[in-house]
């Protein structure tokens, strides 16, 4: 009797197309130096491995600093209500580059203009929601607002609220609403 083998050998070329491809679009945010990095695992490790080359280095402080926002944002990222992939670090033009550094690097401000940028494309609804919950992560009590306000408009009441008492703890003044959909 032929014992069935575990792997379907016909998709062996589609396999292996799909594992060589695989590096190539999982490292769009390394990079030589820790400047042109936009992952912020890839930021504590080069700026720790630059400042152990380089400990003397002028530039040393500014690292530092940016090491502690990618620290932020690596935490943020492994919060459960956040689904923000390392895919979404990776931009087609040279548009969001400066945004993506940025944000890798823990600046708030630059997660939520680049929810603001995908907002409404077609086909970027998580992306937007994604870069929302990071820059709420962050702290941005804005962007903990719009979280709720997308929820609400979605039909998720309980997130809706959730993150609408988070922008309230953080100092943001709610507008008066003008209609019956809060409840």
């Amino acid at each position: 009797m032929r014992m069935p083998l575990p792997f379907p050998f016909r998709l062996l070329p589609l396999w292996l197309a799909l594992c060589l491809a695989a590096p190539a679009q999982a490292d769009c945010g390394a990079a030589a130096s820790p400047e042109a990095t936009r992952w912020p695992a890839d930021v504590v490790r080069g700026v720790e491995a630059f400042l152990r080359q380089h400990p003397d280095d002028p530039q040393g402080q500014r690292l530092r600093s940016e090491r502690a926002g990618a620290e932020l944002a690596m935490q943020a990222l492994q919060r459960r209500d956040v689904r923000l992939h390392r895919s979404a670090f990776c931009a087609d033009g040279d548009a969001l580059q400066d945004e993506l550094h940025r944000a890798a690097r823990g600046d708030r401000e630059a997660a939520h203009r680049l929810a603001r940028h995908y907002r409404g494309l077609p086909g970027e609804q998580n992306r937007y929601e994604g870069w929302l919950q990071f820059a709420a992560a962050l702290g941005h009590e804005g962007a903990s607002y719009e979280l709720a306000l997308h929820y609400r408009r979605t039909g998720q009441p309980i997130y809706a609220a959730m993150y609408e008492a988070r922008a309230v703890e953080r100092g943001f003044v709610v507008p008066v609403a003008l209609d019956n959909v809060r409840k």
